[in-house]
This record gives C-alpha cells, structure tokens and sequence, in this order.
C-alpha cells in the first residue's frame, strides 16, 4: 500500500494493466480506469507522481490543507481518492479555475500559442459550454454531445484528445437520473495541448 515513488516506471499490457513502481495492483487498477480512458499513460504517471508527492508531503507534517486547481480536474479527484485510501492527515481543497476575461484557463501552456492561436484557443472552453447547454436541453445523448463537441474541434483545426460527458465522483459514464456532471475536454491547438472542464449539475 505504499505510495512513495522513488521513481516512475509506467507500462501498459493487454488487459488495461498499468505497472507503477512502489503501487498495488489493486490501486493501480482503481486509478487506471478513472484516469487513462480521458489522459493516457502520461497523464497517469503525472498523477501518480503528485500523489507520491503529497504522500511525501504527509510524512513531513502531522497535518495540513493541499490547494490543487479545478482545472486539471482528474488530478485532484485522484488525489482525494489517495488522501482517503492512504488516510493522510490532510484537508484537499479545490481551487476554481481562473480565466481570462475572454473565457480562457489560465495556464503556463498559454505562453507557448501564436497570436492567432491565443484568440483562437478560447473555442474549447465555447465548446465545453455548448455541451452544457445541450445536457440541459436534453435533446441530445451525452454521447451525442461528446462527437458533436469532437467535430467542431476538428473543424477549426484542433486536434482533439477527447470531449467528455462524464460523473463528477468518479469519471464514469453518467447513467440516466445522474445530476453531478463533469464536462472535461483536452485538445491540441498548433503544437500545445490545452485542457479544461466544466462542472455542471442538471
């Protein structure tokens, strides 16, 4: 049930089995199915390492508050689950996310956009509110509103990682009479990759 993680070795095998060193299987397990359908292996392996870095965090002091944005909205959800799992001492608190005036994320990433890639990098966060008004329309399947969301990226030269409609709890598919909803999109604008989400509840 360790967490340190002295170094990461991330491999991936038939069957959807990641190999973290210093991790269970069955943990492994738990955080693969949430995080990889919407991140990949990379995204993982960043995860886990922030959670071994708030493992770290808990040794040093008997207890405390970690702050974790609501952007990157799978790190912290998998962090809490950490937190609760391995019972540290510690309080996590989410941070909404900040924006621009135009809408969009604040992030490092927005450093490395061309001019025209700045003004045209708001269209995710358009798109991920476009969902939202669809979910609560209610004229569309979730899934529906995650291809339709995909072609527009697609459209406007974006390559997109996915648009998804899913359980603000777990990361899950929502099922019929699931209200606490999470909008989640990550999509490759020029040569940087940009991610938002949006919570919503129906």
């Amino acid at each position: 049930r360790s967490c340190v993680l002295p170094s990461v070795n991330v491999r991936t095998e038939v069957g959807c089995i990641c190999v973290l060193q210093g991790w269970s299987t069955i943990s492994v397990r738990l955080y693969w199915t949430r995080v990889l359908l919407l991140g990949g292996g990379y995204h993982l392996a960043r995860i886990a390492l922030g959670g071994g870095i708030v493992r770290r965090y808990s040794a040093r002091s008997a207890s405390g508050t970690a702050f974790f944005g609501e952007k990157d909205f799978q790190q912290q959800l998998i962090i809490r689950a950490l937190v609760q799992q391995f019972e540290m001492p510690i309080a996590i608190q989410t941070m909404a996310t900040v924006r621009d005036t135009d809408g969009l994320a604040l992030s490092s990433r927005n450093n490395y956009l061309s001019a025209a890639e700045r003004k045209a990098a708001t269209r995710l966060h358009q798109c991920l509110q476009t969902m939202a008004g669809a979910l609560r329309a209610a004229e569309l399947t979730p899934q529906a509103i995650e291809e339709q969301a995909m072609r527009d990226l697609k459209h406007h030269g974006w390559l997109p990682d996915y648009m998804a409609v899913r359980r603000r709890d777990d990361l899950q598919r929502p099922d019929v009479g699931d209200r606490a909803l999470v909008l989640l999109g990550a999509a490759k604008l020029g040569q940087t990759r940009l991610i938002d989400n949006i919570p919503i509840d129906l």
